[in-house]
């Protein structure tokens, strides 16, 4: 029991760093006890043997014990020696095994050999996001999957009925090559999944029941074209998807029934490729089966992936006109707010889809755009009117979508009124920042209209009815954006045009 608390991996709150240290240290708390158990079993095998203790032998550890250990070192996800750790404590299991192969009640199972192949894949997922660390990349870890899984199926072969290669360990040789989809050093890893599926495919046509792919299996594969961010990732997504609904509507079978978490994949996957229709067509289909009643309905991930989707194609400039990928988002963001306040639970807005719908507009506004910036205003209403938090940097985007769409002479008067209110809102909300000053007074300018010359008039009329302070910076947390009256001077003179 205490083993098993250990192996949990539950270490407390605080930062990842310190988390990782907790569970590193609890991992080697369990490995103490578990060294502790053995000890004491050798010792008291020896005293039986000496006849020197009649008694029973009282402490023996078991197949559990050994696997409760590598489940907590399988927990420390950035701790770089435990694949080694795990391998001597399956090499240390098996020692028990070939020592009394006859009453053995230490033998590795396929908990024990999946943990140890899931540690791997860690430390190849980990080294893969940090190719210069490594020249490999994660490739040796990868293959020391492999090899354990190839153990796994050759003492199945010679009759160890513990051991049977099943779905959760071929699903871990997938997530392993998944992760290594996104490094440029192993680009053919997508094939590898497919690879990898196949093979389950054929293994279980053969009647190795336990290697049925399942819903995971195909999301891995999924995942893979995801990671490695290419024009085709979302063609191979979709294929994918719809391979697994043809599988299920075959078989009947639940386990391989598309997950929302599948759906998601192939969405992200479609955001890689810049094919936010498809991803929005995927959403949808979602939304339907929701509609009809199934259990499969779309979650927050479904919507930020489509919504960010629309945001990417603005600002690559793919969209049917300038605001258009603006425009889409928002019409998502509302959907999402609506199903929100219609009580879905599986649904919720962020702040971070609000600050993005405004960061979007203040670098694709064009001089006249009154549209999107009407569609920023309204974004930036809702924001305020939500439960969630606006800082700074939202207050100016929307100065910056301003100062950009009325910059022409017939929108002074509205230009005036609009900056005045912001300014006096973002005073009263406690946000003046420096980049706010900056936007306003050192923002980019027009040979008529928002001119150098009203940019400064404005800003000294601005800074004459409220200078920044404490006050009117309160609720800035970063000390890098506390205001100055240095950030409401020009020193940019280039005049930009229309």
């Amino acid at each position: 029991i205490f083993l098993h608390a250990l192996s949990r991996g539950r270490s407390g709150g605080g930062s990842r760093r310190s988390r990782e240290d907790g569970r590193t240290a609890l991992a080697k708390r369990a490995q103490q006890v578990l060294q502790s158990m053995i000890n004491q079993h050798q010792h008291q095998r020896e005293q039986q043997e000496h006849g020197d203790d009649e008694e029973k032998i009282r402490i023996v550890p078991n197949t559990e014990s050994f696997n409760y250990v590598i489940r907590a070192w399988s927990r420390c996800r950035k701790t770089h020696e435990a694949p080694k750790i795990v391998m001597d404590i399956l090499r240390q299991m098996e020692k028990y095994q070939r020592d009394d192969p006859a009453n053995a009640v230490v033998q590795p199972d396929n908990f024990s050999y999946c943990m140890a192949m899931d540690t791997w894949s860690n430390a190849a997922g980990r080294k893969a996001l940090h190719p210069k660390a490594d020249a490999h990349g994660g490739l040796y870890e990868a293959q020391q999957v492999e090899l354990i899984l190839k153990y796994m199926h050759d003492l199945h072969s010679v009759g160890h009925p513990e051991v049977v290669p099943n779905t959760v360990a071929y699903n871990t040789l997938l997530s392993t090559w998944s992760k290594l989809a996104g490094s440029e050093h192993h680009r053919n890893s997508t094939f590898q999944t497919e690879q990898v599926l196949r093979r389950m495919q054929k293994l279980h046509s053969e009647g190795l029941e336990e290697v049925k792919p399942d819903h995971i299996s195909y999301t891995k594969v999924i995942q893979a074209w995801t990671n490695a961010n290419r024009e085709n990732s979302g063609t191979r997504a979709v294929f994918w998807l719809r391979k697994l609904w043809e599988e299920f509507e075959e078989d009947k079978d639940d386990r391989l029934r598309p997950r929302v978490l599948t759906y998601n994949a192939a969405i992200k996957a479609s955001v890689a490729a810049g094919d936010p229709t498809q991803a929005e067509n995927l959403l949808k289909e979602l939304m339907q089966y929701d509609a009809e009643g199934s259990d499969l309905r779309p979650n927050t991930e479904s919507f930020s992936h489509v919504i960010h989707a629309w945001l990417k194609s603005e600002q690559l400039g793919d969209t049917n006109g300038a605001g258009e990928g603006c425009k889409r988002a928002a019409e998502w963001l509302d959907t999402l707010v609506n199903r929100e306040d219609n009580g879905d639970l599986f649904v919720t807005t962020t702040p971070e889809l609000y600050a993005s719908m405004l960061k979007t507009a203040s670098v694709s506004v064009t001089v006249g755009d009154a549209d999107l910036l009407d569609l920023a205003v309204t974004v930036f209403d809702k924001f305020r009117a939500s439960r969630h938090h606006v800082d700074h940097l939202s207050y100016t985007w929307v100065l910056q979508t301003g100062l950009v769409a009325l910059a022409e002479p017939h929108y002074n008067a509205i230009r005036s009124d609009f900056v005045t209110q912001l300014y006096q809102d973002c005073c009263e909300n406690g946000l003046i920042s420096n980049s706010f000053l900056r936007a306003l007074a050192n923002g980019p300018v027009f040979h008529r209209g928002w001119t150098i010359e009203e940019s400064a008039r404005l800003t000294r009329k601005l800074l004459a009815e409220v200078k920044p302070g404490p006050e009117v910076c309160r609720n800035v947390k970063n000390r890098q954006f506390m205001p100055s009256l240095a950030d409401a001077r020009r020193t940019r003179f280039r005049i930009e045009p229309y």
